[in-house]
């Protein structure tokens, strides 16, 4: 190879590189949010409710780094003769930092001056379910019509991964019981935020196709050893094991 073929052959890479990398750097960045049903269950079932009440999340498979602004909460009254209550004023967000910020539910009409009102707690009654969408109150702005609109995500996605939580009041009343049947309880919903690899994006990423293709080598069952991923990656996110690799 002559010094011509290798200063060429360099330019050659380099400029590879260099397009690689600004294809990377162009790929827009997004984030994935796990909710964390276990811990939620567990605390249910530690205060005797899991019979009664039941929480869930609906979230996206990944965010882009814009969002989420809200999150949407499901409370199903899975009783029959007890009403629940959601205190949004003695809800809560709060971080890994120790942060509390005050839970505000998203509303058609909610204006500025509403945030100095307390908020009216929400009824599910029995055999029902009620759905809300909340944020943080520090996020809210005045947007079309001076109606509030969420203008900020809820967490740093630059910080990522971060954990936070959204705390649900809940006041569990016996409608057989005339007086003092009323139980109060307060129920930690944790959330972790986690940056999705780059490759994550790719058009060509072999999620999906890795595992087709290598079914017809080695029957999955048979699969062993590392969690070594078809794309070389260990552990792989988005891959299931490389059949070949034992280390």
């Amino acid at each position: 190879m002559t010094e011509l073929d290798l200063l060429i052959l360099t330019i050659y890479v380099i400029t590879v590189i260099y397009v690689l990398y600004q294809m990377i750097d162009s790929l827009e960045a997004k984030t994935t949010i796990a909710f964390d049903r276990a811990a939620v269950q567990a605390q249910l079932e530690e205060r005797e409710i899991a019979s009664l009440v039941d929480l869930k999340f609906s979230l996206a498979s990944r965010y882009d780094y814009s969002q989420p602004k809200t999150l949407s909460i499901t409370v199903q009254n899975k009783s029959k003769h007890a009403a629940i209550y959601v205190d949004w004023d003695r809800c809560a967000f709060t971080d890994n930092k120790g942060q509390a910020r005050r839970v505000i539910r998203i509303t058609p009409d909610r204006r500025l001056e509403d945030l100095f009102q307390p908020q009216m707690s929400s009824t599910v009654t029995p055999g029902s379910s009620l759905g809300a969408t909340v944020t943080a109150e520090d996020l809210l702005k005045p947007g079309a019509n001076d109606t509030l609109e969420p203008k900020s995500p809820l967490v740093d996605p630059k910080k990522a991964p971060l954990n936070f939580a959204l705390y649900i009041a809940l006041r569990i009343a016996n409608l057989e019981v005339e007086t003092g049947g009323d139980r109060f309880y307060t129920i930690a919903c944790p959330f972790r935020m986690s940056p999705v690899p780059w490759h994550d994006a790719l058009p060509f990423n072999p999620k999906g196709s890795c595992h087709l293709v290598l079914d017809r080598i080695i029957p999955a069952n048979q699969w062993h050893g590392s969690r070594r991923g078809w794309c070389g990656l260990e552990p792989c996110p988005r891959c299931l094991p490389h059949p070949l690799s034992h280390r």
